[in-house]
């Protein structure tokens, strides 16, 4: 996975210099944390793209701090530099999230592990999960997907390891879970809630059997408020509040923007943008079929005109950021139906410890698309919980007794994974903005 990511992020010339100008912004941060601050010297990044949101005149960036300290080893190794690295760090973190996830699966998949039908799943799931999957869409090395990546990444190895915990009670799985959950919400702020909702079930749990003991509690309390705590706390150190402020993004010219008005609010947040993005994201309609290559393109662009998505009450075209949006359905459309049956059993069976894994992933999706943009790296936030429903499945296809489902099923599988194999690398084609 990491060399098909690689592969994607140059081009397939696997040559590095191929994104010489993506921005550096988190290597600039990683500069500045060596240095004891956190704003960021523009100078260390490309002057035609400048992340840049400015408090009492200094240059701060809205992103989090987990990307760039992971690249601080490398810049007390190498000194100052202004490389982005950002071409290594995108495979590396989408290689973490699938072999988190093929291992979850492989977890779930265990008890049919001396039957053909455990090889078919570990199969179907290692190409949905891995090539076949939105993954493929974050393959360009900007802050941007990379943010995501990183946040998958950490939500994968949370859940994997929250789920070890579980079945083991070795309390180094729980403190592993808390930490990476820490590390995914200082990614990509849409992750906070993974650990909440986490916490909060532990705490349940505690509460009901006495026989849990007192530091699971206080790690539970950890999954409440860590990831928080860094997440927002980061943004109100850089800016005085929990949020970047509206109209401090300044441009390459160094020219000032109000993000109002057209086609978008800033960073505006709302429920009401929830019905809209939705929709888009889970429509089976969004891509158009072509005899040349890129055989699937999208179907959407743009928040206004021919092409724009199409808008729910309350709001009316115009309304939202939008850009190049295809939707689940059409890029994993087996794990999209694996997670309605995973969730289904889960609630029809009682299964409160799956349920409350899935609820807690599920607040992922749910917060990106409370906010003002529309766009398919966003999609990536859907892909621990389809991650995890598939792995989930396997314990219902381990229990149909009837030959003639599994084939139904295998049969359903080579034409869909196929199908995200090709829907993925196309749309990417269409996508990638260098």
């Amino acid at each position: 996975m990491v060399l098909c990511m690689y592969g994607w992020c140059t081009r397939w010339t696997f040559n590095p210099s191929t994104t010489s100008g993506v921005d550096s912004f988190y290597t600039a941060q990683a500069d500045a944390l060596i240095r004891g601050r956190l704003w960021v010297d523009p100078n260390l990044m490309p002057s035609f793209f400048s992340e840049c949101w400015y408090s009492a005149g200094k240059c701060y960036g809205y992103f989090g701090l987990t990307p760039s300290l992971l690249r601080l080893p490398i810049l007390l190794v190498i000194g100052s530099t202004t490389q982005s690295f950002a071409i290594f760090m995108v495979p590396l973190a989408a290689g973490l999230a699938f072999g988190a996830s093929l291992d979850l699966c492989r977890q779930f998949a265990r008890p049919m592990e001396r039957q053909t039908r455990g090889a078919v799943f570990m199969c179907v799931a290692a190409f949905t999960l891995g090539p076949g999957s939105v993954l493929i869409l974050l393959a360009d090395p900007w802050l941007y997907q990379e943010a995501i990546v990183w946040s998958i990444a950490g939500v994968m190895l949370a859940v994997n390891f929250f789920w070890r915990w579980l079945n083991s009670k070795n309390r180094r799985y729980l403190t592993l879970s808390v930490v990476f959950c820490i590390f995914a919400a200082g990614a990509r702020p849409t992750t906070v809630l993974v650990g909440a909702v986490l916490g909060i079930a532990v705490l349940i749990a505690h509460r009901e059997h006495l026989s849990l003991r007192s530091n699971v509690a206080v790690a539970a309390v950890g999954l409440i408020v860590l990831p928080a705590l860094f997440s927002f706390g980061v943004l109100f150190l850089k800016f005085g509040q929990p949020s970047p402020p509206p109209n401090g993004y300044r441009n390459p010219t160094g020219m000032e923007v109000e993000l109002t008005k057209t086609c978008g609010h800033g960073f505006e947040n709302h429920p009401k943008f929830l019905p809209t993005n939705l929709l888009a994201y889970f429509r089976p309609d969004s891509v158009r079929l072509y005899k040349d290559w890129p055989n699937v393109r999208f179907r959407f662009n743009g928040c206004v005109g021919p092409n724009t998505p199409t808008y729910l009450w309350p709001l009316k075209e115009g309304d939202m950021y939008a850009e190049k949006t295809t939707s689940l359905s059409n890029t994993m459309p087996f794990p999209l139906l694996a997670v309605g049956v995973a969730s289904y059993a889960a609630v029809r069976r009682k299964r409160t410890k799956e349920l409350a894994v899935l609820a807690a992933v599920a607040t992922i999706g749910l917060l990106a698309s409370s906010t003002v943009g529309m766009t398919s790296r966003y999609l990536g936030d859907f892909y621990p919980l389809l991650a995890i429903g598939l792995a989930m499945s396997a314990t219902e296809l381990g229990s149909v007794k009837r030959k003639s489902i599994f084939v139904a099923l295998t049969c359903i599988a080579l034409v869909l994974v196929p199908w995200s194999l090709l829907a993925n690398a196309s749309l990417l084609t269409r996508y990638r903005l260098f």
